[in-house]
């Protein structure tokens, strides 16, 4: 599947070629998601008796070709999560024609996600260079 990211922060982002818009493809395989209990204190915060679980989907995108960033680091392989909670997963919503706002970050090496990188991101334990935030569409 064929996504356009127009990327909305950091502002002046550059692509490499002067747009602030990465073409890429959805890597096959690398799509998921994890449910996890909703933080006892914040939900403490908030006063939310519910006692619900939060549902993290994520998928890597891979643009064809290197995207610079502030000139020290170039990624091809971007792993990207909604910004907000959704009821379906991103891809479905995105194939429906819909545009969904997702946090996107590459890692700190320049190297592909793959599934091993995806889950020590998540651990903490593997270094991301940096975070953008970027409107997801579909692309015919």
């Amino acid at each position: 599947m064929k996504l356009k990211l127009v990327v909305g922060q950091p502002r002046n982002f550059d692509a490499g070629d002067k747009t602030n818009v990465i073409i890429g493809t959805v890597v096959e395989g690398l799509e998921g998601s994890r449910s996890f209990d909703f933080d006892p204190l914040v939900r403490a915060l908030k006063e939310d008796k519910r006692n619900e679980q939060i549902t993290e989907h994520w998928f890597v995108v891979k643009s064809a070709s290197p995207v610079p960033f502030e000139g020290a680091t170039a990624f091809t392989s971007i792993l990207l999560m909604p910004r907000y909670r959704t009821k379906k997963p991103p891809l479905e919503i995105i194939k429906a024609g819909e545009t969904i706002v997702c946090n996107g970050m590459w890692r700190q090496d320049g190297g592909e996600w793959d599934t091993a990188s995806i889950q020590a991101a998540q651990e903490g334990t593997l270094d991301v260079q940096g975070v953008i935030v970027t409107n997801v569409t579909f692309m015919e």
